[in-house]
């Protein structure tokens, strides 16, 4: 924006992302994006729907949540709620994503693309990761980022007759990797946490 466009009255929209929300759940942390965080309160806040290029298909691991329009109805998910897309969205729009297994048994539930909003793709998810998966053509490897050299945590080797299929080592390897990032953003939470209590 610039000076010129600096008229009283005018409406703007300030950059930023939620890194935390208060115990009240009144107001939530943003981080803006000159680096700097303060709190503000919830009430004068809106989603932002453009952040994302709206006519990119839903894909596996992204992050999303639900946006019903219009008349509300029994046994729709709620709203408030983010949920992981479990398989790219197919040629007619459906989208396959983790639900409570207490709405349907098998933890799974298809909603229209029309009816989410990405919350964080996969693509940012991933760069966030610390974990993530080599595939070779003996193994799935689950690797570990280091600051010099990556570090190899675990093997699903292919070889050796065990029996285990490509897509079943896939799966184990991804099963395993979603489990280490799983801890290491929670220890990040809380040392983030920690880090807000002690002042640093």
């Amino acid at each position: 924006m610039e000076f010129k466009d600096c008229t009283v009255g005018t409406k703007v929209h300030l950059g930023g992302e939620i890194v935390d929300i208060s115990n009240d759940k009144k107001a939530v942390l943003i981080k803006w994006e000159n680096g700097k965080e303060f709190y503000i309160g919830i009430d004068l806040l809106e989603r932002d729907f453009n952040q994302y290029d709206p006519k990119r298909k839903f894909r596996k691991g992204d992050i999303v949540k639900p946006d019903y329009k219009g008349r509300k109805w029994e046994g729709m998910l709620p709203e408030e709620i983010e949920y992981e897309v479990l398989e790219d969205e197919d040629d007619e729009g459906l989208v396959l994503i983790k639900i409570d297994k207490s709405i349907d048994p098998t933890g799974e539930g298809i909603v229209s693309f029309s009816r989410l909003v990405l919350i964080k793709p996969v693509e940012e998810i991933e760069k966030n990761n610390l974990y993530y998966i080599e595939e070779t053509e003996i193994s799935f490897d689950v690797i570990r980022k280091g600051i010099e050299r990556d570090l190899l945590v675990y093997s699903i080797s292919l070889r050796n007759g065990n029996g285990v299929s490509r897509d079943e080592a896939k799966k184990k390897a991804e099963e395993l990797c979603d489990e280490k990032n799983r801890i290491w953003k929670e220890w990040l939470i809380q040392a983030r946490k920690n880090s807000r209590v002690s002042g640093n």
